[in-house]
């Protein structure tokens, strides 16, 4: 994170005049600037010694920076320089070719007023500072909104009440088949949903909602595209902070294909292992009550072991998860065993053979009881889903710190009002009308 740290200020001045040039030096240090003030009596030179060295506030001669100011502007702009430019007037204002920094005129004769009461030293520090703030903000949220929009997967943001849509990237355009933002937020997450007695609105909403309240929530979900199309989809709902207020992060995974390929195969075990593992999956088949279970060959590849390494019982799986999934694994078991849900899945964490953790995403199902309707057999899959969660990992954490720099900010915003109020001051003694008006915050 990057940190605003409080230090003397460098300034340039640019005059032609030497004593001009000397004034404006001796005004600010006996105003309390504490800094280094450099002088230049050309825009050559002055050019040349920005090229060198960094500067935080610039003091301009009117004739400098208006005759010729097509190469200060130019230099500026390439050195992305975005401190406040002090633009000294003379008799006639000059204007200034397009910029992307602040400029605050004075004219010269004035220029005792703004040095007079000792402040503007202060006041140059507090803007600068928040200056450096807003930026670090900036670039904080395009990091945010690239490592939004970089996954293949849909991601949206819904209100934890209501599940309205705030906010999606690029790919959950692509995959409901929306062209803008607007206009997929305009619809409700039931609009998404293929409408039927399993998938609706109201059903959608308590998984936000469960979400929201008990934590994260993955599950299968019969979606539609704005073109009426439905296609299959693996959702994981999770709680976040977003702009200061409680919401939750749907990331939606298209899986169609593989729900096709499942139903098209689900008469052909042996054709069905092949076109599973083909895609990277493992499988595994669980002989419940002779208390075995194969796992595939791709099934102990992902983890890194060889066929002979792993063994055959529940209690191998149980003993390469992490410690603090193995609860919520046996739980997520028992509930389909008993009948309380329709699928087995869950997410975990598993230890490979070098040491290092993967995410793991583990799906099954019961297809086949015993005569007095125990469960028999299930089979299920596992697939790598290592680089998902990180990527939700990154985006959480960016939220983090987005979220720190807010309240960094709050703290200066009085500083700040001061400091336009200043400006507001200096303009109306110095004839010219206030440049800041209301509560918003502009930029000098």
């Amino acid at each position: 994170m990057v940190k605003v740290v409080s230090k003397p200020l460098r300034v340039l001045v640019i005059e032609s005049q030497k004593q001009a040039a000397g004034q404006v030096c001796a005004g600010l240090k006996w105003s309390g600037w504490a800094g280094e003030c450099v002088e230049f009596q050309s825009l050559a030179d002055a050019v040349m010694g920005l090229q060198s060295q960094p500067f935080d506030v610039i003091f301009c001669e009117e004739a400098q920076a208006g005759e010729r100011a097509g190469g200060l502007v130019d230099v500026l702009r390439e050195l992305k320089f975005d401190g406040p430019v002090i633009l000294i007037e003379d008799d006639q204002g000059q204007d200034m070719p397009a910029h992307d920094f602040p400029v605050l005129r004075c004219r010269r004769n004035d220029l005792g007023r703004l040095f007079n009461g000792g402040n503007i030293a202060g006041s140059l520090q507090v803007f600068h500072a928040q200056l450096e703030i807003e930026a670090a903000l900036r670039e904080r949220e395009q990091n945010f909104r690239e490592i939004f929009n970089s996954t293949n997967e849909a991601i949206m943001v819904h209100d934890a009440q209501t599940g309205q849509i705030l906010d999606v990237n690029q790919s959950a355009l692509n995959i409901y088949g929306y062209l803008t933002k607007e206009a997929i937020c305009r619809v409700t997450i039931g609009d998404l949903s293929a409408a039927n007695s399993s998938f609706n609105t109201e059903r959608a909403r308590e998984l936000v909602l469960k979400a929201s309240q008990e934590g994260p929530q993955v599950f299968e979900w019969q979606a539609k595209r704005a073109d009426g199309a439905t296609f299959w989809a693996e959702v994981s709902l999770s709680r976040l902070r977003w702009n200061g207020q409680n919401r939750v992060m749907a990331v939606v995974r298209n899986i169609d294909e593989r729900k096709r390929m499942e139903e098209r195969l689900h008469n052909s075990e042996l054709h069905w292992q092949f076109a599973i593992e083909g895609a990277g999956d493992g499988l595994w088949d669980w002989d419940i009550q002779a208390g075995e279970i194969i796992y595939s060959r791709q099934w102990k590849a992902l983890l890194g072991y060889a066929e002979e390494e792993v063994g055959s019982s529940l209690d191998d799986w149980k003993a390469i998860l992490h410690p603090e999934d193995r609860q919520r694994w046996a739980n997520a078991i028992q509930d389909h065993l008993g009948g309380r849900t329709a699928v087995y899945q869950d997410e975990h964490r598993l230890v490979c053979k070098d040491g290092h953790f993967i995410w793991g995403l583990s799906r099954g199902k019961v297809v086949s009881w015993t005569e007095n309707g125990k469960p028999e057999r299930m089979i299920g899959t596992l697939s790598d889903i290592t680089e998902r969660k990180l990527a939700e990992n990154k985006i959480n954490d960016q939220l983090e710190e987005l979220r720190r720099w807010h309240k960094v900010t709050l703290g200066r915003e009085e500083r700040i009002l001061q400091l336009k109020g200043e400006v507001n001051r200096l303009l109306i003694e110095s004839g010219k009308p206030p440049r800041y008006g209301g509560s918003s915050v502009d930029t000098i």
